[in-house]
């Protein structure tokens, strides 16, 4: 061995390269809040609650198919091929968004955007050329009911979503178990809704409180909502 040769320390070096990952991983976190920050400068609030919506997703460890994460990673949704502002443009105003995912439509060969606010469900339907070719909204008031099935085998990681209406029932594909949740999770909550009664005059107002501020938590009705309902109840106190 040559005793003019210098050795090399390993330890160094691998702190050296630890070092210069932990760089770069901040410099790239910091580059993408730039991004994030210049294409949401102007935005309108629907598309600044998907974006929370993605980032919700990915901080629950979300891993699902190449489908769902297109639409549910942060990146891929602020990137104009994965996300259409099409798909947001007959959501009201007053109405705020909840889940903005990929989906299959069962009874359609096509699949669709699906995006699910505190009082209704819309499904939008693009063409390869990006034209709108079926559009409807599902209203809270008119769902009767919501099964979920999880998918085996090769249809690990799909769920199927079936809405049942008065009349209808619609079979949607989910690819993400983080966006069904939420979907499940307010359906629930419209049924809950509907099938819970008007306070009676005799009622006690903190039941009928505890059950208002759990239809807040499941996003059916607004903080307004629930601030109007609460000071009615407290006023019977």
């Amino acid at each position: 061995m040559c005793s003019t040769c210098g050795s090399i320390d390993i330890n160094e070096v691998t702190s050296a390269d630890l070092q210069k990952q932990e760089q770069d991983a901040s410099d790239a976190r910091k580059r993408q809040e730039e991004s994030e920050a210049l294409v949401l400068e102007g935005a309108d609030k629907h598309t600044r609650q998907v974006v929370e919506f993605a980032r919700k997703g990915l901080e629950e460890g979300v891993e699902p198919s190449k489908t769902a994460r297109e639409n549910l990673s942060a990146y891929a949704a602020l990137k104009p091929l994965f996300f259409r502002a099409e798909a947001l443009e007959e959501v009201r105003e007053d109405e705020d968004v909840l889940v903005y995912t990929g989906v299959q439509v069962l009874d359609s060969i096509k699949d669709a955007y699906a995006v699910l606010t505190n009082r209704a469900l819309y499904l939008t339907q693009f063409s390869i050329t990006n034209k709108v070719l079926y559009r409807e909204r599902i209203v809270d008031s008119s769902v009767t009911g919501i099964e979920v099935i999880h998918g085996t085998f090769i249809m690990k990681g799909v769920q199927t979503v079936t809405i049942n209406r008065t009349n209808e029932k619609d079979e949607i594909r989910f690819y993400s178990e983080y966006a069904t949740d939420i979907v499940r999770k307010t359906i629930d909550g419209w049924l809950e809704k509907k099938h819970t009664p008007e306070a009676s005059p005799g009622a006690d107002p903190t039941d009928s409180l505890m059950k208002v501020k759990a239809l807040l938590d499941a996003g059916v009705i607004s903080q307004e909502e629930f601030d109007q309902k609460k000071n009615e109840l407290l006023g019977r106190l």
